[in-house]
């Protein structure tokens, strides 16, 4: 979350939305391969555990914008995980209250073969016990995670990423209080419960990739993998409620007890549905280096094939406000059942570079263009990107270094070491199941790409304060939208409407500095200002098309503000403290969030 221009919304999640993104719009890859979310999840308390185990990680580069051609096609950022190469034996046990992790990895005595084991386990039963609705929670997360490597001969290695995962969430609800309003207007409302959620997801990723590198200036890697996931949610619950005004005079014996009844009614929520999602790919990523450039490039096949059984219904009635004239017709909120198979297969390639143009002032130009089509509307996707950066005072630091005679010398002559940075490009974001699934369960075929054009003015500052580094990072943009679909949020559940009826724009300043507020330990602290609006053309009562004008998205955060800030105690230096603090303004609600155009 100290990340340039993230946010999340939800503790018990791993999602994140990045600068007026939704939580679909993010890349996200492990040691090149592609990392997908489940598709029924629709909160935090089902999610589970992410993907990414930190016990294995090694690197991590983050691109909230104007990412290059090489990084694939989704329209918010890129997140690229490098899992390490162990080097000896390693590992680590954690256990607490909510689960445990178990860690080990080695590398052979001849340093050909190497492996990493990791497994993890959660249960969220005792935070879920302290939540407004009360029963029996019964979540299980584990996960088990592998990397095994081994270096064929002395240009050719070969590498096997595995990760099986199973996510299960069960609640047999009883009851649920919540108070709300006003000091002047103090309101209850319980709930009595009964029914069963479960939702279940098993989820598993296997990659195989082999890596040919005959000399350090050239490198060719073959990436396959292969994604599959069986989720099924299933839940049926009832409720009974009252809505009951509290008893706010402060001289009162019976100050927040409830004072009287306002309103009576029931509901019953039901679900039955089963996906089914395969998707295989294969791929070749090459680069190849020179004096003063380097070229990247690449290709790859991927197939899908999803089906997906919904059967779902809604019912709420009060004073029997949904029950037909003739007292036997009862008349559901929503009614949804479809059984849809879908299977596409999608082409990319791409082709970049990188230029040094002037070694005096670190002057890089990158630029590339990738190319994409998707079988199941036909569409070809053509996206330019273009980015530099230059360092202005860099001959100059060179030369006074040369010149000094020491580095105490060199720090106070030197000028601040500064980095100038443009990035822009055009990024397509092809439909996937969930975004061309209307919200009746019916599929639309004519579906095109979200499009956003990216223009990022950035500068990074390395600087001294009370005799240590530091590193300041801003970063100025604008994102221009165009055949967006547009959707709500649904809890942690985006519902899509399967139609580009909609354009809009995000425009935003991230600001992060971070470096040794307590030496010898890593703090952060990051500002963000974003605003995010859409124009919406859709069909009225009357028939006639119309347009909403500019209102705000679902993810329009004006203000975020974060700190990761690290300590420890003087006496003993094992002893550690790190603080995160993450404070969000409003996001925008819509009574009506199927409609809220």
């Amino acid at each position: 979350f100290t990340q340039l221009g993230v946010q999340q919304s939800n503790e018990l999640s791993s999602s994140y939305s990045v600068r007026g993104g939704n939580f679909d719009e993010n890349l996200v890859y492990v040691n090149d391969i592609e990392v997908y979310r489940p598709f029924l999840t629709h909160s935090g308390q089902q999610e589970g555990l992410s993907f990414v185990n930190s016990d294995m990680v090694s690197s991590i580069n983050f691109s909230s914008g104007g990412f290059e051609a090489r990084y694939g096609d989704k329209m918010s950022s890129v997140l690229d995980i490098s899992y390490k190469v162990p080097r000896a034996f390693e590992a680590s046990i954690r256990a607490s209250l909510l689960g445990s992790d178990l860690y080990f990895a080695n590398q052979s005595k001849n340093k050909r073969f190497s492996y990493m084991l990791g497994a993890r386990y959660r249960s969220n039963k005792l935070v879920f016990n302290s939540l407004d609705v009360s029963g029996d929670y019964r979540p299980l997360n584990a996960d088990f995670q592998s990397v095994l490597r081994y270096r064929i001969n002395s240009v050719l290695s070969m590498a096997w990423l595995s990760n099986i995962a199973f996510n299960r969430f069960l609640l047999l609800p009883s009851n649920r209080q919540t108070s709300f309003g006003t000091v002047s207007s103090a309101l209850r409302l319980n709930i009595a419960l009964g029914g069963k959620e479960e939702m279940k997801y098993l989820v598993a990723l296997n990659g195989l990739t082999f890596h040919y590198n005959p000399n350090k200036n050239m490198s060719v890697k073959w990436i396959n993998s292969y994604f599959s996931t069986v989720e099924n949610e299933h839940y049926t619950t009832e409720g009974a409620y009252g809505l009951y005004e509290l008893d706010n005079n402060l001289g009162s014996d019976n100050l927040g007890k409830e004072k009287r009844m306002l309103g009576v009614g029931y509901f019953i929520e039901n679900a039955r549905n089963d996906l089914e999602a395969k998707v295989f790919s294969s791929g070749i990523v090459g680069t190849q280096k020179g004096m003063k450039s380097t070229w990247f490039y690449g290709a790859k096949f991927q197939n899908e094939k999803i089906h997906d059984l919904l059967s779902e219904y809604k019912y709420n009635d009060s004073a029997g406000f949904n029950i037909g004239s003739t007292g036997k017709d009862i008349i559901l909120d929503t009614r949804i059942k479809a059984n849809n198979t879908v299977e596409s297969y999608r082409l990319s390639a791409y082709v970049q570079n990188s230029l040094l143009v002037n070694k005096y002032s670190n002057f890089r130009i990158d630029a590339g263009v990738r190319h994409q089509y998707w079988s199941y509307n036909q569409q070809n996707m053509l996206s330019p990107r273009f980015s530099f950066s230059f360092e202005p005072n860099k001959k100059f630091n060179d030369t006074l270094l040369r010149k000094s005679k020491d580095i105490d010398e060199f720090d106070s002559l030197r000028r601040k070491d500064i980095v100038l940075k443009f990035a822009s490009g055009v990024y397509y974001q092809p439909p996937f199941y969930r975004e061309f699934r209307r919200l009746d369960g019916t599929l639309n075929n004519q579906i095109k790409a979200q499009k956003s054009v990216h223009f990022v003015l950035g500068s990074d500052i390395n600087f001294k304060a009370w005799g240590r580094q530091f590193k300041l990072v801003n970063e100025l943009y604008y994102k221009y939208l165009d055949n967006l679909i547009p959707y709500y949020i649904d809890n942690m559940r985006i519902r899509y409407y399967a139609e580009n009826s909609s354009k809009g724009y995000v425009t935003g300043f991230d600001t992060r500095v971070n470096g040794e507020f307590i030496k010898g330990l890593e703090s952060w602290l990051s500002l963000s200002l974003l605003s995010t609006k859409e124009s919406i053309t859709y069909t009225d009562e009357n028939g006639k098309v119309t347009q909403s004008g500019f209102i705000r998205r679902p993810t329009d955060q004006r203000v975020n503000f974060s700190i990761l800030f690290a300590d420890e105690l003087k006496m003993d230096r094992t002893f550690k403290v790190h603080l995160g603090l993450v404070y969000g303004g409003r996001v925008p609600y819509y009574f009506s969030g199927n409609n809220r155009y």
